[in-house]
């Protein structure tokens, strides 16, 4: 519901139907008919959201629920390639990160575990383990293209070429 240029929620199951809202310096109450079925905090300036989360449908409720700890544990049951990009994009930024290793381990489900390892397997590859990469390998099918001739096991795959040495000492001929 909206009061004040404010958003307050109500139970899942009520969506679509009247509700009534009485409102004080403090709290906000949202009735069905005459019963109470819940009851807010004021937000402390407009344009706030003010969530039970209880009132979201129990699907909702699992995306809320994503921990690191819980997305590497379901990261290495698929494989450990997959385990490995969770890991790294949950090392850095984890709650910006959250959503994309939610979907990165969801993808088993839609592509099947085996795919999906393949997949993060080549990204890494690339050093590219990214949310938008291994979707894109899933996407095109490619995670069991052949490789370019410059990969190895020894490593990734450069992005960038890179002299060992400054291009001035190999313009000036030293060894």
């Amino acid at each position: 519901m909206v009061f004040d240029r404010s958003f307050y929620s109500a139970p899942h199951r009520l969506i679509g139907q009247r509700l009534t809202l009485k409102a004080t310096r403090e709290t906000i109450a949202i009735y069905f008919g005459h019963e109470l079925v819940a009851s807010h905090s004021r937000a402390p300036a407009a344009g706030m959201r003010v969530t039970n989360t209880l009132h979201y449908p129990p699907y909702k409720l699992s995306g809320f629920m994503a921990t690191p700890v819980r997305l590497r544990e379901e990261a290495e049951a698929i494989g450990s390639a997959v385990a490995t990009v969770v890991r790294r994009l949950l090392d850095e930024r984890p709650v910006d990160r959250l959503r994309q290793a939610q979907g990165l381990v969801g993808f088993a489900k839609r592509y099947g575990p085996e795919r999906l390892d393949a997949a993060c397997r080549r990204a890494l590859l690339f050093d590219d383990a990214s949310y938008r990469s291994v979707a894109s390998i899933l996407r095109r099918n490619q995670e069991d293209a052949p490789l370019p001739p410059e990969a190895s096991a020894s490593g990734p795959v450069p992005k960038t070429a890179a002299f060992a040495r400054p291009v001035s000492q190999i313009a000036a001929g030293l060894g």
